[in-house]
């Protein structure tokens, strides 16, 4: 049962960089990134900003790309 919880603690820290990355990506491109929540992330229109996310957090983590695909993934 710990170690559930720890796995779940353990993505929603990852799911929560991941916002926080889409934010500031967003406001990069000229979006109201600070006012933008978690279920504006997956709108379509707004997944190019997610993408680049997703590439900005993982470019210094091996495996993270992955990991948040397969987080994403067991979501819906």
């Amino acid at each position: 049962m710990i170690e559930v919880k720890k796995n779940v603690m353990q993505e929603m820290r990852e799911l929560a960089r991941l916002l926080l990355q889409f934010q500031q990506t967003a406001d990069q491109h000229g979006l109201p990134g600070s006012h933008m929540c978690t279920e504006d992330m997956f709108m379509r229109t707004h997944l190019p900003s997610l993408r680049e996310a997703i590439v900005t957090l993982a470019s210094d983590k091996h495996g993270l790309k992955l990991n948040l695909n397969a987080m994403i993934h067991n979501s819906f």
